[in-house]
């Protein structure tokens, strides 16, 4: 019963770590979308007084 236990224990222990590293990779995606958006935005408006 004990190896039983264990097992189930290090299964969820696993199973927990890889929906953590899921979550931090999808919020890793989004930080960067709108860091770039950003990005591209702040690019654009320092590129219309240029043009005028």
């Amino acid at each position: 019963m004990h190896s039983q236990a264990t097992i189930a224990l290090g299964a969820f222990a696993i199973f927990f770590v890889g929906i953590a590293l899921t979550i931090c990779l999808v919020m890793l995606k989004k930080f960067r979308q709108q860091s770039s958006k950003k990005n591209t935005i702040s690019t654009e408006a320092a590129d219309k007084p240029k043009d005028h």
